[in-house]
């Protein structure tokens, strides 16, 4: 055993003796001695005491049973590398390192681990794609081939019907994207989208994924392809969402003299639908499936507003807090804010600025939907800010229900004072994550029993 463990303070487990014995108080074989092992070490109990749960376990402030939370910390090495990646530009990012970097933060948030997410490991899976490809290459002799055969040939080795089905990647598609909750408000958005299609260490390991990891894969191969020469000129990747099959659409260009070899030929459109998907999946607020621009915009808004819709829902919320609180995070179903809030944030990073190739719409919508969840945190500043940036990019006097409900928390917030016009970008994202990380060392965490 680890050497901590030999000085630890052994926790004292009470267990009540008539609890584990029949009606005439005979106990068989082990559970005789389990009890008497047990009932040795801690005084007889009266099963009608109801203790408050913080005293149950005094032990738990020993710091023998408390360890350091690294979530703050490694979250904002993850979001420093994220905005320091999209600083590069768009011509020579590297699509699946943001991919994975958004799989670290969110692991970050919810395992408290003290282990790092391993982004490089998962970089060496793309890598060993590209060398089996080339293996296959040369089986079939095709090493000598064009590039429109060779393309058409790793089409066929990533996603083709005739490869094993532990072999290809096949496309995840949920209710929302095939229309089966059409002209629909769904309570819990989580019970019907799933949220590991999209983290591409997932589509990795379990061989499906969203139609844009199936495009970051193909792009990223193709890149080390083109790095290795094994191909002469660039392929443009497209994510094709609308098909059954998801598999993306490779257009073959023509590189010229001298012009860089390692290019990225597929756009961030990738990265915001990933994001997309996962703000849908943890939106602790009903959504509206019908209106795909609307979202949970006004779910979220009339709940800050006037208190949740039923006390159903309320329930469903505590319960929903009280798992995350203890660590159970592995189905969300009713929502996980901390990572609706983050992937907010991405689509915000996403979307800022002349380069990202965004339309002004998509902007307004990422600001509008952080804004919203900012009120819920507790962040009303900030929340002001981005409402005000939000009228800004859009006219929202032709929707109705949005300038009501943007207009009725703009007046809530009317006594908050604004210190600054700046919203949230790429350095107030820096700014946050060297603030988070600096704050993780007062961090301690109770081990959970």
């Amino acid at each position: 055993s680890p050497s901590w463990r030999k000085n630890a303070v052994t926790p004292k487990r009470r267990m009540n003796f008539r609890a584990i014995s029949g009606p005439r108080g005979y106990l068989a074989g082990s559970h005789r001695r389990k009890a008497r092992t047990m009932c040795r070490s801690s005084p007889h109990q009266n099963p009608r005491e109801r203790e408050p749960l913080e005293f149950r376990n005094p032990e738990e402030s020993h710091s023998n049973y408390r360890r350091k939370d690294f979530s703050l910390e490694y979250f904002a090495e993850s979001r420093l590398a994220f905005i320091d990646e999209l600083q590069i530009g768009e011509a020579k990012l590297d699509l699946a390192k943001l991919a994975l970097l958004v799989a670290a933060e969110d692991d970050a948030l919810t395992s408290h681990s003290s282990v790092k997410f391993p982004v490089d490991a998962y970089l060496k899976r793309l890598d060993a794609l590209a060398r089996d490809f080339e293996v296959v290459l040369e089986l079939n002799k095709m090493s000598g081939a064009e590039d429109a055969d060779k393309i058409d040939l790793l089409i066929e080795f990533l996603f083709g019907p005739s490869m094993p089905n532990t072999a290809r990647f096949v496309t995840y598609r949920s209710k929302f994207d095939r229309g089966d909750l059409r002209n629909t408000v769904v309570d819990a958005p989580g019970v019907y989208e799933s949220p590991h299609p999209a983290y591409l260490n997932n589509v990795l390991t379990r061989k499906r994924g969203l139609s844009a990891n199936l495009a970051i894969i193909a792009s990223d191969v193709l890149r080390r392809l083109t790095k290795n020469g094994c191909l002469t000129h660039w392929a443009k990747v497209v994510p094709n969402a609308g098909s059954s099959d998801g598999i993306p659409l490779v257009e073959l260009l023509i590189r010229g003299e001298g012009q860089n070899i390692d290019m990225n030929c597929c756009s961030l459109d990738v990265l915001r639908m990933i994001n997309i998907h996962l703000k849908r999946s943890f939106w602790p607020f009903a959504w509206q499936a019908n209106d795909p621009v609307s979202g949970g915009f006004a779910a979220a808004a009339g709940t800050f507003l006037d208190g949740a819709s039923s006390a159903e829902s309320e329930a469903i919320a505590r319960a929903a807090l009280h798992r995350l609180q203890r660590g159970v995070w592995t189905s969300p179903g009713a929502g996980d804010i901390r990572r609706a809030l983050a992937a907010c944030e991405r689509l915000v990073l996403l979307t800022n600025g002349p380069s990202s190739g965004a339309t002004k719409k998509a902007e307004a919508t990422a600001r509008r939907d952080y804004a919203v969840l900012l009120l819920h945190v507790g962040r009303f500043e900030d929340a002001k800010k981005e409402l005000l940036r939000y009228k800004e990019l859009v006219d929202i006097e032709g929707n109705l229900s949005h300038a009501v409900h943007v207009d009725k928390l703009l007046y809530r917030l009317r006594e908050v004072d604004v210190s600054s016009d700046a919203v949230f970008g790429a350095d107030a994202a820096r700014r946050e994550a060297l603030h988070n990380s600096m704050a993780s060392d007062s961090q301690i965490l109770p081990l959970t029993w």
